[in-house]
C-alpha cells in the first residue's frame, strides 16, 4: 500500500502523468547498497544476478 502512495520505486526516469517521479526508494533498506553494512544486523549486504536483475539481501537477516 505505501508503496503505491508513493508512486513506486523510481530508479532511473520513470515518471507519472503529472511528472512527478515515484518516491518509494527513499525507503528501500538494501537495494544498491552492495558491500554496505546491513541497518539491523551489521552483516555485508550481497548482490546476485538472476536473468539479467539484480536482487540485494543480507545473508543473516535474509537466511
Amino acid at each position: 500500500k505505501r508503496g503505491i502512495e508513493k508512486r513506486g520505486t523510481s530508479i532511473s526516469d520513470w515518471c507519472d502523468l503529472y511528472g512527478r517521479s515515484g518516491e518509494y526508494q527513499k525507503d528501500l533498506k538494501v537495494y544498491g547498497k552492495e558491500g554496505k553494512p546491513c541497518g539491523v544486523c551489521g552483516s555485508f549486504i550481497k548482490r546476485v544476478r538472476q536473468s539479467g536483475r539484480s536482487t540485494y539481501y543480507c545473508p543473516l537477516c535474509q537466511e
